[in-house]
């Protein structure tokens, strides 16, 4: 496998947390340099509920901001092709009122994944030969895998935080490997391909929501170790997976925002731009 989330060891699976998962724009949790001041465009009244757990009393609105775009050093296996095409420095996305200030966009090397996170983050991109791969964005000094290939789980005591977004490349067998304990799918197929079933049973902790068929949330709480990475510690993570395997393009994506509960709002932004750009 060899990408950052290869599935070779373990098999993830996300568990609640979208409730209608097709509008939303990005919030970035995630940062790897400096970025300018991001300028608000328009804004909303509306709640970004398509991603939003059920208690969601307090939350904040949305706004339109261009948000700026930073790229991440990433590793590639295979160097990709060079684009004639420059990659975007700005990106218009819907985040929480009051955190415009706070959030970039940030982007592998190769603009193959973006995700939103804290302009004062770092992160890193790291892809396969098979072309799977992604990013991770982390507190600065946090201390982070290089390729969390068998699933990033912390201790029970941890307060680590993370944003990653991961895609398992072309490969029909790793994509339903990978969503094989959410949809089924994705079961079936492995164990066509395989001959046998799902390599990891999912956590009965973890909670789904806004389940269809192409996309599950998930929801692993403070303690549980499940399909979020990282999960287990004390801060819940909030994921959204995406099964598409005749779509021509990565055929599984995983997505996963792990920050405090009362930064639910930022993750239902992080998890609803991931299915906006992906799904």
């Amino acid at each position: 496998m060899g990408g950052l989330l290869g599935r070779s060891g373990r098999v993830r699976r996300p568990t609640a947390w979208i409730v209608g998962m097709a509008s939303m724009g990005l919030v970035v949790m995630a940062g790897c340099g400096g970025a300018s001041t991001p300028s608000s465009t328009s804004a909303t009244t509306s709640h970004p509920t398509s991603t939003s757990k059920p208690n969601t009393a307090g939350s904040q609105g949305s706004t339109l901001a261009t948000l700026p775009i930073v790229h991440c050093q990433t590793s590639f296996a295979i160097t990709p092709s060079p684009t004639t095409v420059p990659l975007p420095t700005s990106a218009t996305v819907s985040v929480p009122t009051g955190e415009v200030a706070n959030l970039v966009v940030y982007s592998d090397d190769a603009g193959i994944m973006m995700l939103i996170g804290p302009a004062d983050w770092s992160c890193h991109g790291l892809y396969g030969a098979d072309g799977s791969g992604g990013l991770l964005i982390a507190p600065a000094g946090e201390s982070v895998p290089s390729d969390p290939d068998t699933g990033w789980h912390l201790p029970a005591s941890s307060s680590d935080e993370a944003i990653v977004g991961y895609e398992t490349g072309a490969s029909p067998v790793e994509g339903a490997e990978l969503a094989c304990p959410l949809f089924a799918a994705a079961a079936a197929a492995t164990r066509q391909d395989l001959g046998r079933g799902c390599a990891v049973t999912r956590s009965v902790r973890e909670t789904l929501a806004g389940t269809a068929s192409r996309e599950i949330g998930f929801e692993d709480p403070a303690g549980v170790a499940g399909d979020g990475i990282p999960s287990g510690g004390l801060n819940p993570a909030n994921g959204v997976m995406l099964y598409m395997p005749a779509q021509g393009k990565a055929s599984a994506y995983l997505a996963t925002c792990t920050l405090p509960d009362a930064q639910h709002d930022a993750c239902t932004a992080v998890l609803n731009h991931f299915i906006a750009l992906y799904g």
